[in-house]
């Protein structure tokens, strides 16, 4: 599957709402009677790692790095509650320092591991934070292989260390979607170039969302608007060539023709029928009936007349005449 596509599964409600508490309940699962010491120490290893990755989303080879003695800053009350990640320059890729204030929370599950359970995973003598075989840290295929592993089981998606800054742009964009020199120094960029490049992305889809709620929410404030639009409206009759009418079937053709409603024609008694045409009108009351000018027509003579003229039809003639004598209705 694509970087992209991972990304648009993880961002996906059900996956991320996962992801996010899926730390916490690592460590509650670390409790369990039945998991061995060790056992027991790497789910709650693995709660660590996602819990920085997430509150703090530095690249694989830092958070691989990360010392007891060198990168984790003790400040609060006494030197006793876990503060800061403080990563020097030159340890980071682009050479861009890290100096990442822990949230309380995550710093409790931070401390939890690392006094409770880190202690079954390495000699004493280890100083990384996730230790490995001997005194190194743990390898960066190993990590990657366990995190990918677990969080299919429990989400669904494949997700590497890696995925996670992308998942950071993305977390970040959704509620600040202009705010993309932000996730440039979240994610450690030296140029905002580096960062629109991979996330800008995000930034579009996070203005479409946004527009799209502007559009639910104004369609939710004018409902009642349209409704009584609706309401109000008073239907308007139509007339066609067909003579059809909403309030009214389809007269026969002598009786479109004529444009008149008649029970002798096949109308409705009492209503009025479309307007007659002027090249039927000129032949049932004759030519000198006709205005002079612009054409209009002189009084109209009654029913039976153009009724008469309606059922005679158009007198025989060439393709012309025809032409000619068509109606046209405007």
């Amino acid at each position: 599957m694509r970087v992209r596509e991972r990304i648009r599964a993880l961002t996906q409600p059900a996956a991320y709402a996962g992801l996010l508490h899926e730390p916490a309940r690592l460590m509650r699962l670390a409790k369990d009677q039945d998991l061995t010491p060790v056992e027991a120490a790497r789910q709650a290893r693995l709660a660590a790692m996602l819990e920085i990755l997430t509150i703090c989303p530095m690249r694989l080879s830092n958070l691989l790095g990360l010392r007891l003695d060198r990168h984790l800053r003790y400040l609060g009350p006494k030197g006793r509650r876990l503060t800061h990640l403080v990563i020097a320059g030159h340890e980071v890729k682009n050479g861009e320092p890290i100096e990442w204030p822990v949230p309380e929370e995550s710093a409790r599950l931070i401390e939890r591991y690392i006094r409770s359970y880190r202690p079954d995973l390495t000699d004493e003598g280890n100083p990384y934070l996730f230790p490995g075989a001997g005194a190194g840290p743990i390898s960066a295929s190993s990590l990657s292989h366990h995190l990918k592993a677990h969080l299919w089981e429990v989400i669904g998606v494949e997700v590497n260390p890696h995925l996670m800054r992308s998942f950071a742009a993305w977390l970040h964009l959704r509620h600040y979607p202009e705010a993309i020199d932000e996730v440039r120094r979240i994610l450690g960029h030296r140029s905002i170039e580096t960062t629109m490049r991979h996330y800008i992305l995000f930034e579009k889809e996070a203005a479409a969302l946004r527009f799209g709620r502007s559009v639910l929410r104004l369609r939710e404030e004018t409902r009642g608007l349209a409704l009584a639009s609706r309401l109000v409206r008073r239907p308007v009759a139509r007339a066609g060539w067909a003579g059809e009418r909403r309030s009214q079937a389809a007269l026969p053709a002598p009786a479109r023709v004529a444009g008149v409603s008649s029970p002798d024609l096949g109308g409705v008694p009492g209503q009025p029928g479309p307007a007659v045409a002027p090249a039927v009108q000129g032949k049932a009351l004759g030519a000198g009936q006709h205005h002079q000018g612009r054409g209009r027509l002189g009084p109209l003579p009654g029913l039976p007349a153009v009724a008469r003229a309606a059922r005679s039809g158009p007198p025989a003639g060439g393709a012309g005449d025809r032409r000619e004598r068509r109606p046209v209705l405007r």
